[in-house]
């Protein structure tokens, strides 16, 4: 659409120029508004503390769970290496009775062997003896 210098402009109404004027009056005072807002330090101050807050107060709750999920995992693994302690306990408390009784069979077989070996050389000291006489 090509407008025409030429042509005249509808004229507005007093009332229409008034409510523009208005409109823009209220526009303005929004953006000063807004712009006052954004440059007051100590709203400034106040959004950065709050923010900051926020964060910690996130940072805080992340932390926990953290600690929380390791604390879990770390008494899983003191359970698990109790109960592998508890297991070489008792393996080892098997193998030394198996020990013990494995000693006390051979002590019995080496205590007969030993007596077998008395009465022989105790024949033999009699033999010898009878052969002299």
């Amino acid at each position: 659409m090509t407008t025409d210098a030429s042509e005249p402009k509808p004229q507005r109404t007093m009332a229409e120029i008034e409510a523009d004027l208005a409109r823009t009056r209220e526009e303005l005072t929004q953006t000063l508004d807004a712009l006052k807002d954004r440059l007051d330090p100590r709203l400034n101050a106040e959004r950065l503390t709050a923010q900051a807050k926020t964060k910690a107060a996130q940072v805080s709750e992340q932390t926990k769970a953290m600690a929380a999920q390791v604390a879990g995992q770390a008494k899983g693994a003191a359970q698990s290496a109790s109960e592998r302690a508890g297991k070489v306990g008792a393996a080892a408390q098997d193998q030394a009775k198996k020990s013990a009784e494995f000693a006390a069979a051979h002590k019995a077989q080496a205590l007969a062997v030993a007596g077998a070996v008395v009465l022989v050389v105790a024949g033999l000291i009699l033999i010898a003896a009878r052969r002299r006489t």
